[in-house]
């Protein structure tokens, strides 16, 4: 059963927590059994502290589940143990008679109502003050029995009758063989007989078994014991089934069981491990079976749930175990992680610090104690605490030696603590300080220190590990105060720390800014009608706070629930509901739509008491307005743990945000985006909202935080150097320059060739580009005539090329030989009035970073810094750039100088900064024109699944080497090389990328002891240049012209000679065809002649040819000649 209260007016409801697991673990209490509620009802006892209880426990029967009643009355009586309770069925009431309380031995008779859950005491019907009595409810349920017990000092033997229906105490005057007077017996009812064994008595009968007839109050000895079996023993019990009576084991501490019989009359031992070596244990029957709660023995108390049913033979069995639960306690730390509160330290009861460790699961109703790792802090009390995401900040406390000031981080992942060792003075020691932060920023205000109450506002800087003291005794600041509230907000941009305080003028709000660097003025709250102490805001929505508070008067306490809401005009506090008689000093925390309260104190006002502290867990809800924290969403007016792979870090938000791409996270009720880890190496997500990692393909590579998988892995062994070259005397160079153009010279001259003596029509118009066209009389003795020929066409495309040639060869030649440099090492003490400077850029890459990198306005984000101790001459300028690879800083420096020990130092300190790689180059303008150094380092964690990010920071080492050059321009710049191994800086595994902040880079660049003193010297100018490429130019026409010439001449000559021999060759060939004509007239003639003129005709023939040779040379002399000519 769950037992609840229900303000009619306002609608909160307020549940003890666990409802299930968890019981008291105390002995002396008591236990009945409810047959309306089919439970048993458990009430007081003494706790592990030795501390009196006053609370009431349900335990169901049917569903096993132990609930705390909250009782609802304004009189709740105090603690007590070692008394009587008994069930009044139709008053549905549990009856209270005695008992020892803190104050002594009461003589008060108390009723609960199990139906209105409220307390009435009745002071006149107890005769006398008694305590550790023996008692028993009748079979019928309407009387109960009372025997024996302590009273103003002594034992009693007196029996008293109880009647349950109209709550009255009679004593039973009684005879026979009557007990010794004794304290924690034993009783036991069957039919109309009262049997009673052992107990602390100041006889010899501790082992003998008495009984007692209500009817008639005789006395009788059943038995005188066993002395082979019993022993003495007492804060025992007795059942019994089938005449059998069971004495269950007591002190002294044994595991064994008596048996008597009552029809035989023997005794009988048995053993049992279960329900060995304890006492005060109470023991209530339902349906036959025996249920058993709580005990102690010599080492420890319990609150298991024994059940022993007789039906078949002896047996115990466990029906609930001893689960465990923080014992009672005040000043602790509370604090949540999705789902589950965490509980660390404080101080018990007695005064005693603690450092335990646990956590309450909201979903399965369960505390669980945790094995905390590292360095644990000593036990201690009264300590400030804040969280984000995983890590949480636990400031100061109060230890066994005294105040602390130690700052502790607790890994919510893992359970770990890590001492923080901060770079500056923290505050003084202290406890009670309020804290509260806001990533990267934490707030430490007031406290007890050893001078007194504390009014310093002191800011811890998680990213660069620094206290700052920014305010102490302000006249706007709340004044010296401890145990006040303090919430830290984003206002327009603004920090805003808002201060509730406890010392001065409790109804007033004030708050520092951030952006003020001071106090704003007090803000007055109306509506505030007490003067409250353990004031506890939290923030609901904008400019409205749940607050809670304790009003005390003449030692009483009154738990009050406030809204305040912060407005321009009026702010108020409104008033939600008002439990009186409440615990004080306990923890509160907010969570969903639940407010919790753990432990704390009770004050009571009827002995000016206050009470020791208790465990309490409640949970308040039910507000009238809507209400949803950090990590819940609103959905149909319910408040919903976000779900896994989401986050929500906004108050009264609709809807979670998914984790980004490269991150993972598999918690419900994530609050922060820190909570988003990033994918381990050898994973990766390229979705949002993923509450799980991808295995990495085959031949690809992930490293952790991996959004896509990628082909290249990266190593801090990466380097790479570019330097300025050699850029004179270079003879390979201009030796190609000449051999190239020569060789493309005498391709294309090759290649005109071709055509002229291939295309007809090409030979025609070579002609068209004579140059030389007046030096082509090569003919002594004949006129000069200006004509364009072949010949000099082609000569001309000679002349082209070779002046095209020889201005490549000896523009080569000046660009390259023209010019002698020199370059000397020279010690600075010699050139120490140089003055070196240069443009210096500097362009780091964190691959896979995981902040922001760049605001609204693409500058780069509030959480990314450079310092650096350049001398900037001109200007330098910082951009950031993001990407889906990451981050990219370019700190530009367009005329920077370089100090002996140079340092540039970037800082990456938003909530999530980390990378996978980082990539640096820096690039420096050398002194010689156009030429640059530049080096290149990338940084890897060396384990898979880590990410570079901590406090080390991630140190490259450079050697900057000066270098003047002197020219026709004076320049001067660096050349820029690594001389050392890269210090490597922090890494973290993924799981833990959070509990540490920021990525720190730093550049160290140490200045050379020399410089670099270049200089260049001309051996010809310019014009000498041009003069000798137009004679060059010149010359080469010439030379042209001259070989044309000699072609020409030898041209015409073989052409004459050639003409010659045709001519002559046509003589002849005519002059055979004459003579062949002239013998075929001749013979034609003779053959008309007689036989002897024939013979005289060629008699005479010989003659006339010998005439007609002579003749044909004399008449074609002329043509002969003009063939010739």
């Amino acid at each position: 059963m769950i037992f609840l209260i229900l303000n009619l007016c306002f609608g909160i409801q307020i549940q003890n927590l666990p409802s299930a697991g968890v019981s008291p673990s105390v002995y002396g209490h008591s236990m009945i059994y409810s047959s309306i509620t089919q439970s048993a009802i458990i009430y007081g006892g003494v706790d592990l502290t030795g501390s009196k209880q006053e609370h009431v426990w349900d335990f169901s029967i049917e569903s096993n589940k132990f609930t705390e009643i909250l009782q609802l009355s304004s009189f709740i009586p105090y603690g007590r143990s070692g008394h009587c309770a008994f069930y009044s069925q139709s008053l549905n009431s549990m009856i209270i008679i005695g008992g020892e309380t803190q104050i002594g031995i009461a003589h008060d008779v108390l009723v609960f109502s199990l139906s209105f859950f409220t307390w009435t005491s009745y002071n006149d019907i107890m005769p006398l003050p008694l305590a550790n009595m023996a008692c028993v409810t009748s079979s019928d349920m309407k009387t109960g029995f009372m025997f024996a017990g302590v009273t103003n000092g002594q034992m009693t033997d007196e029996l008293y009758i109880i009647d349950l229906e109209n709550i009255n105490i009679k004593k039973i005057q009684t005879s026979g063989n009557k007990p010794s007077p004794r304290a924690h017996s034993a009783i036991y009812e069957i039919g109309n007989f009262l049997y009673i064994w052992g107990g602390k008595c100041t006889g010899d009968d501790q082992t003998w078994l008495f009984r007692i007839q209500t009817q008639n109050a005789n006395w009788e000895i059943i038995s005188y014991g066993n002395s082979n079996i019993t022993q003495p023993r007492y804060m025992h019990n007795i059942i019994e089934h089938n005449n059998l009576l069971y004495i269950l084991p007591g002190i002294p501490y044994s595991n064994t069981t008596y048996i008597f019989d009552i029809q035989t009359e023997t005794w009988d031992v048995i053993e049992n491990q279960v329900l060995a070596n304890r006492s005060g244990y109470p023991v209530t029957n339902y349906n036959g079976v025996f249920y058993i709660h709580g005990g102690v023995n010599s080492s420890q108390i319990f609150n298991d749930l024994l059940v022993i049913n007789l039906t078949y033979s002896f047996k115990v069995g466990i029906l609930v175990k001893a689960y465990p639960a923080p014992s009672a306690r005040i000043d602790l730390v509370l604090n949540s992680i999705a789902e589950d509160l965490i509980v660390f330290g404080g101080e018990d009861s007695d005064g005693s610090k603690l450092n335990d460790l646990w956590k309450y699961s909201t979903p399965t109703d369960e505390w669980m104690q945790l094995e905390a790792s590292g360095t644990v802090p000593s036990k201690r009390s009264g300590m400030g605490n804040t969280r984000f995401g995983f890590s949480l900040y636990i400031f100061g406390g109060e230890t066994i030696n005294g105040y602390a000031q130690e700052l502790f981080l607790l890994n919510l992942q893992d359970m770990s603590f890590i001492k923080i060792e901060a770079k500056t003075t923290p505050p003084s020691a202290r406890k009670h300080p309020c804290i509260c932060g806001y990533s990267p920023y934490i707030f430490i205000y007031g406290g007890l220190t050893h001078s007194g109450w504390s009014d310093e506002l002191w800011l811890y800087n998680v990213a660069t590990f620094s206290y700052t003291l920014i305010s102490s005794a302000s006249l706007m600041s709340p004044g010296p105060v401890h145990v006040n509230s303090c919430q830290a907000d984003l206002i327009n941009e603004d920090i805003v720390v808002m201060f509730l305080s406890t010392k001065k003028n409790s109804n007033y709000a004030y708050f520092y800014s951030m952006e003020l660097v001071g106090w704003k003025p007090p803000l007055k709250i109306e509506g505030l009608e007490i003067v409250p102490s353990d004031i506890v805001a939290r923030k609901v929505k904008n400019s409205e706070y749940l607050v809670t508070l304790y009003e005390k008067k003449e030692m009483m306490s009154d738990f009050y629930i406030y809204t305040v809401a912060f407005g321009e005009e009026k702010s108020n506090f409104t008033l939600i509901d008002v439990l009186q008689k409440y615990d004080i000093n306990n923890s509160p925390l907010l969570m969903g739509s639940k407010l919790y309260l753990f432990g704390g104190i009770k004050m009571m006002s009827e002995y000016e008491y206050v009470t020791k502290s208790n465990r309490r867990l409640r949970q308040v809800s039910g507000f009238s307005f809507e209400l949803c924290s950090e990590g819940f969403y609103l959905e149909s007016n319910l408040c919903l743990p976000c779900q896994v792979g989401y986050y929500n870090d906004k108050l009264q938000s609709s809807q979670c945000t998914p984790c980004p791409a490269g991150t993972f996270n598999n918690y419900e009720g994530a609050s922060s985006e820190l909570m988003c880890l990033p994918c381990p190496g050898g994973t990766y997500s390229d979705i949002e909202g993923a509450y799980t990692c991808l295995q990495c393909p085959i031949s690809y590579y992930c490293p952790a935080g991996s959004n896509n998988p990628t082909l290249t892995q990266k190593t801090t062994s990466n380097y790479t150097s570019e330097q300025p070259k050699y850029q004179l005397g270079r003879k390979s160079y201009a030796e190609y320059v000449s051999m190239t153009t020569l060789i493309a010279i005498l391709v294309f001259v090759a290649f005109i060739l071709i055509l002229i003596f291939t295309i007809s029509k090409f030979q025609g118009c070579i002609k068209n580009i004579d140059l030389f066209k007046s030096s082509h009389n090569n003919i002594m003795n004949t006129e000069m005539t200006i004509v364009k020929n072949n010949v000099g066409g082609v000569f001309t495309v000679f002349a082209y090329l070779a002046i095209v040639y020889f201005v490549v060869v000896l523009s080569t030649n000046f660009m390259v030989y023209n010019t002698t440099e020199t370059k000397t090492l020279v010690p600075k003490l010699i050139q120490s009035d140089l003055e070196i400077s240069g443009k210096l850029i500097v362009d780091v890459f964190l691959e896979l970073y995981g902040g922001d990198c760049v605001d609204e306005n693409e500058n780069c984000a509030a959480g990314i810094g450079v310092e650096n101790n350049l001398n900037v001459i001109s200007s330098i300028e910082i951009t950031c750039v993001k990407d889906d690879s990451g981050c990219r800083v370019n700190i530009y420096c367009d005329d920077c100088e370089i100090i002996s020990k140079s340092t540039i130092l970037l800082t990456f300190s938003e909530k999530k900064s980390y990378a996978a790689f980082i990539t640096v180059n820096i690039t420096a303008d050398s002194s010689i024109p156009g030429l640059s150094s530049s080096v290149s380092n990338t940084i890897s964690p060396d384990g898979e699944n880590s990410v570079l990010r901590g406090i080390n920071p991630n140190i490259i080492y450079y050697k900057a080497l000066e270098s003047y050059f002197e020219y026709t321009e004076k320049r001067s710049g660096y050349h820029i090389f690594s001389n050392k191994e890269i210090e490597k800086g922090s890494e973290v595994e993924f799981k833990n990328a959070f509990i540490t902040n920021s990525v720190y880079l730093k550049l160290e660049i140490e200045l050379s002891d020399s410089i670099l003193v270049i200089q260049r010297i001309d051996k010809m100018s310019t014009l000498e240049f041009l003069m000798t490429i137009v004679s060059t130019g010149l010359g080469s026409l010439s030379m042209i012209r001259f070989l044309m010439d000699l072609f020409e001449v030898a041209y015409t000559s073989y052409e004459t000679k050639k003409k010659e021999l045709k001519k002559l060759k046509e003589i002849s060939t005519y002059s055979q065809h004459l003579r062949k004509i002239i013998k075929d007239e001749r013979l034609k003639k003779l053959h008309t002649l007689r036989p002897n003129q024939r013979r005289f005709t060629m008699t005479a023939g010989h003659l006339d040819n010998d005439y007609a040779d002579s003749a044909f040379r004399e008449s074609n002399i002329n043509e002969i000649g003009d063939i010739l000519g």
